[in-house]
């Protein structure tokens, strides 16, 4: 890591990038500091302890907030339990010497490892360091992730793993290509985000569209498939031995607020929900701060972000670049045929994603569009005048999340 910063801030003349490095420095404290004071939701320590006792549920554990499918009067938590089985070894140690191990704690490990796997496989698509930081700085700061990386409640945290894990994938399989490996790190994004195992797809077709004869082909897809398959399999008897149903996580008893509770009325998944989620994915703008409730006059910061969604090009405008590649590229075409395939389910999904900044479900299929960012370019070169729209990304998102309560 410390070769790495010396090649980044290196003299080139017109003295240190003390700017960047400002920015680097400011945001490793404050992933510290706030995961290391929040708490908030802590569902996967608690699920942690649960299986370390052989059971499955919930009860008798504190819980921050409503989030849990209450069924045959026992409390369960809808998402995957790969996060909790994840971490269940620390959990375990830790009750060894009489002290709860909470997943917040382990949040930043997870933050650090997607900025250096943005890094890495900027690296690998021969970006110079300097470069592969400002991707690093563009997904981690100038987009949706920053709440998610300073926020480390459950909901984030499973967040922040399945887009580890996805970038584990992609530098996997641009690096060393065991696809075996792949396979694994998509069972476990399985067991944590259904959605975000649609992304499989990208290497199934990458496959697919391969030289290599037929019978290669079937064998590396079944390595990519088989463990997958097996998590399958096991979250089917996961959901069984709770809801005596193999296709039911939780999602339906799910005790959430009454205005989700109205949404979901109309299904969880359903084209309904569509323009709803589109609106808050495109459109939603940050929102104005009254001095009071019966006036337009504005006070500090006056504007924030609005917790139910803010429009994807308000927080990363450097996504407009999108619009300027012609995709000749199969691999492209293919990244891109993967995050529209992974976004489907998501626009029909009636939770909206709030208590977010941005539209964090769009996490499930930003790795592919940066990797698609990162390989469109026709240099593997960063423009001033995109560092210059990433850095204002930053600053605005920053500016925006002032206001936010850690606590």
């Amino acid at each position: 890591m410390k070769n790495i910063l010396q090649k980044v801030f290196r003299n080139r003349g017109n003295g240190r990038n003390w700017f960047l490095y400002f920015i680097l420095v400011m945001y490793a404290s404050s992933i510290i500091i706030v995961t290391f004071q929040s708490f908030g939701e802590q569902h996967f320590t608690y699920l942690s302890l649960s299986f370390l006792k052989g059971h499955l549920d919930l009860n008798g554990y504190p819980l921050a907030w409503n989030d849990t499918a209450l069924f045959g009067g026992n409390r369960y938590f809808p998402p995957g339990p790969f996060p909790a089985l994840a971490i269940s070894p620390l959990v375990f140690v830790g009750n060894l010497f009489g002290y709860t191990l909470f997943h917040h704690y382990l949040h930043w490990v997870l933050v650090l490892g997607v900025f250096l796997s943005i890094y890495k496989l900027a690296r690998v698509l021969n970006y110079n360091p300097r470069d592969s930081f400002f991707w690093a700085f563009a997904f981690n700061m100038g987009s949706p992730f920053i709440l998610t990386s300073l926020l480390a409640w459950s909901w984030h945290f499973s967040q922040a793993l399945t887009v580890f894990l996805t970038l584990l994938s992609l530098y996997e399989f641009l690096t060393r290509r065991r696809l075996l490996i792949i396979g694994l790190l998509y069972a476990g994004i399985f067991a944590t985000r259904t959605t975000a195992v649609l992304g499989i797809i990208y290497f199934l077709m990458e496959i697919l569209f391969s030289k290599e004869k037929r019978v290669i082909k079937l064998q590396n897809i079944g390595k990519i498939l088989i463990p997958v398959i097996v998590a399958g399999v096991f979250l089917s008897f996961y959901n069984f031995q709770r809801f005596s149903s193999l296709f039911e996580s939780g999602y339906s008893y799910q005790q959430i607020d009454p205005v989700l509770e109205k949404a979901r009325s109309f299904g969880l998944l359903s084209f309904t929900h569509i323009p709803g989620n589109l609106y808050y994915l495109f459109l939603a703008s940050p929102v104005q701060v009254f001095l009071d409730s019966t006036t337009k006059v504005l006070r500090f910061p006056f504007i924030t972000y609005d917790e139910w969604g803010l429009g994807i090009f308000y927080t990363s405008p450097f996504l407009l670049t999108l619009f300027t590649y012609n995709f000749k590229k199969v691999g492209s075409k293919l990244l891109l045929l993967t995050a529209f395939i992974i976004l489907v389910p998501i626009l029909m999904y009636y939770g909206i994603g709030v208590r977010q900044f941005g539209y964090r479900y769009v996490l499930d299929l930003l790795p592919y569009v940066f990797l698609l960012m990162m390989k469109e370019r026709q240099k593997p070169v960063l423009s001033s005048g995109f560092r210059l729209v990433v850095l204002a990304s930053i600053m605005f998102n920053v500016y925006l999340l002032s206001s936010i309560n850690f606590m």
